[in-house]
């Protein structure tokens, strides 16, 4: 054997006689023309980042333009742990990818030849709202993970979700209470996103923008679902509160304030009536009507007996102004002021008369 170039060798074949013996013992009777015979052989190196391969990792010596079939087998793995095959990578006389695990290879010059695999681990993530920047699936062993949601996630009118932390196993931590967690995969692993739900609740007035609105024990607008909210109504100058609306049930009048758990959006109405001043109340069409019916009963029963000692035409004149106090009513009801100074007037003309 001798070396004719890096990773190349000649090996001795035969004689030109077809001998093999070497070294070889001659009886020389005459003259002799002895050549050596040699043939080319190349250096390939089988090697591989995981598993085994075939012919089994080592260096080898192989007749040039020769062919060799070689193949490779990935290790065992765990639940949650594969190799997956990316392929070959030929170096040497020609450099090549080759993608099939089973193949037969040239023998044009020195080779190394490297089974290459993929090593990975699964990662479940779980997480009812909003979108985790690594969803679930397969990722390279060692690969830096950075898991995270954007907080809070809308839902429907009036309902959102804010995320409360994480929980984890394997490569990943246990828990934490952060939107983002960080951490190399080095294992199966699993992240599970939680969440609450939050509700909007909304106080106002009616009449519409009364100061001070109601207030509500929550913090803010959004309140956790199923936590008890009292909501107050509070005093308002001019005006006299008198009942809660919400959600569609109403509490009856006078009940402040009002308790009930948050179940969904709610939307809360603290009732107001203009605080009257008395002669306001006196002309309210069901006090003016009472009050004309008493007075117009006194009158009549009064009166009525009198006519019977006088005569017959005060008895008209008092009929006059009883068909007068019903006319200004009638007339006059939708202007209170106005129906009571005419009121006064008959009365004042009745007692005067």
């Amino acid at each position: 054997i001798f070396t004719t170039a890096p990773d190349s060798h000649e090996v001795f074949l035969q004689w030109n006689d077809s001998d093999t013996s070497n070294p070889r013992n001659l009886f020389m009777s005459g003259e002799l023309n002895l050549e050596a015979q040699y043939v080319t052989q190349y250096q390939v190196i089988m090697n591989t980042n995981f598993g085994t391969t075939e012919p089994h990792v080592g260096t080898y010596w192989l007749k040039a333009n020769s062919h060799l079939d070689i193949s490779a087998m990935s290790p065992d793995a765990v639940s949650g742990e594969n190799f997956n095959w990316t392929g070959w990578t030929q170096k040497g006389s020609s450099n090549l990818n080759i993608a099939e695990n089973s193949t037969r290879i040239e023998i044009d010059g020195p080779l190394n030849e490297t089974a290459v695999f993929m090593h990975v681990y699964y990662l479940k993530v779980t997480s009812e709202h909003g979108s985790p920047t690594h969803l679930t699936g397969w990722y390279e062993a060692g690969k830096v993970i950075e898991n995270s949601v954007t907080s809070p996630d809308s839902g429907t009118s009036g309902t959102r979700y804010v995320c409360t932390g994480w929980t984890g196993t394997g490569s990943a931590q246990s828990s934490g209470s952060t939107l983002a967690t960080t951490f190399a995969l080095n294992g199966p692993s699993t992240i599970q996103w939680h969440w609450k739900t939050q509700y909007l609740l909304t106080a106002s007035t009616e009449p519409a923008g009364l100061t001070p609105q109601p207030s509500i024990s929550s913090e803010t607008s959004w309140c956790d679902a199923q936590t008890m909210i009292t909501c107050t109504a509070e005093q308002v100058n001019g005006y006299v509160f008198q009942y809660w609306t919400a959600g569609g049930a109403t509490w009856d009048v006078g009940v402040n304030p009002i308790t009930f758990p948050i179940d969904k959006a709610y939307e809360v109405v603290a009732h107001y009536d203009h605080a009257h001043a008395w002669w306001e109340i006196l002309v309210r069409p069901d006090v003016l009507q009472a009050a004309l019916a008493l007075v117009g009963t006194f009158l009549t029963v009064g009166l009525v007996g009198g006519a019977w000692l006088r005569s017959r035409k005060r008895r008209n004149i008092l009929r006059t102004f009883l068909v007068e106090i019903d006319d200004v009513y009638s007339k006059l009801k939708s202007d209170r002021q106005k129906c009571e100074e005419e009121l006064y007037r008959l009365r004042n003309t009745i007692l005067e008369g």
